[in-house]
């Protein structure tokens, strides 16, 4: 990890945690925030943050990983903070863009600052970093929910009103865009 991505990692596990919550010396020691099982109220939507992390080919400045969920998909992000000298050329930033479709492609959110945003204010990176990660949280989970209401209700008129196998696997099919 080099300085400016050191200040955005310290400036997002502030974010992630209360000052009473936070235990630098087991960060430092294991090189990754663990936010799942963890008293932080992010718990339910951020899993781990690892920097450095490899994926295939690339390594990503940050990987934060969502919790799984039997119900649901969260998505895991990837954080990038782009220093002035690693990207500036026309070549670098035509291997950033090839890069961020690769890992959109894998099924990633891409964030992205420039190094001199988080040098100007990290604690302000990090806390976008969360209210992004929280915002499309909150929206799958709030469209899950009202699918499964939408689904149940139905399935529940279903059996009153006697309902066909066929009448039932179509509705399905119509629900889930099939």
């Amino acid at each position: 990890m080099n300085e400016i991505e050191e200040v955005f990692f310290h400036a997002l596990y502030d974010e992630l945690f209360e000052p009473q919550d936070r235990d630098y010396e087991f960060v430092v020691e294991e090189g990754y925030i663990e936010v799942n099982h963890s008293p932080s109220k992010y718990n339910n939507i951020i899993d781990s943050v690892v920097p450095q992390a490899p994926i295939e080919i690339y390594f990503a400045d940050f990987l934060i990983k969502a919790p799984w969920y039997p119900m649901y998909y969260l998505p895991d992000y990837i954080v990038e903070i782009d220093g002035h000298e690693a990207h500036k050329t026309k070549q670098q930033r035509h291997d950033d863009y090839e890069r961020e479709r690769f890992l959109m492609k894998k099924g990633y959110k891409v964030i992205r600052f420039t190094g001199s945003e988080v040098y100007v204010d990290a604690r302000r990176c990090a806390s976008e970093t969360i209210k992004i990660i929280t915002s499309g949280a909150r929206r799958i989970i709030d469209n899950h929910e009202e699918y499964r209401r939408d689904y149940l209700e139905y399935i529940s008129a279903c059996i009153f009103n006697r309902k066909s196998k066929k009448e039932i696997m179509d509705f399905m099919k119509n629900l889930i865009g099939k």
